[in-house]
């Protein structure tokens, strides 16, 4: 990995500008013609700093008053994210560096999605 993430900064592959995508019905579609609103990106996160999450205690009682962080994003994730951030070029390769509140949206694969939907679909069925 050639760039880490320190404290609350997020490090992400902007997908390619140009990249051709094939629809379910097996058309392709030029990045030229993506449906996001001009401020906004896709990528991959690759990097996570160590202040970005969700700060939760314990339940009063427990055996300890610790805190725990829930990261918000992890490295792998496809994002959508508003802005460019801090472009940064290192290995001949872009990234960007953003904030937490820059990454708006994490994109779940859609099989994932369409499964839930079906299972969800099916327990209403009699």
């Amino acid at each position: 990995m050639p760039l880490r993430a320190v404290f609350d900064s997020i490090v992400v592959k902007p997908a390619a500008a140009a990249e051709e995508k094939k629809s379910p019905g097996g058309l392709l579609i030029p990045g030229t013609a993506r449906p996001l609103d001009g401020d906004l990106h896709e990528g991959v996160v690759i990097s996570v700093g160590q202040d970005v999450g969700h700060k939760v205690k314990k339940r009063p009682g427990g055996p300890d008053g610790l805190e725990y962080e829930y990261p918000a994003v992890k490295p792998g994730e496809r994002v959508l994210y508003r802005g460019k951030g801090t472009a940064v070029v290192e290995g001949g390769e872009a990234f960007a560096i953003l904030k937490p509140a820059d990454v708006l949206v994490v994109i779940e694969p859609r099989g994932d999605l369409v499964d839930e939907l079906a299972r969800a679909a099916t327990r209403g069925a009699p």
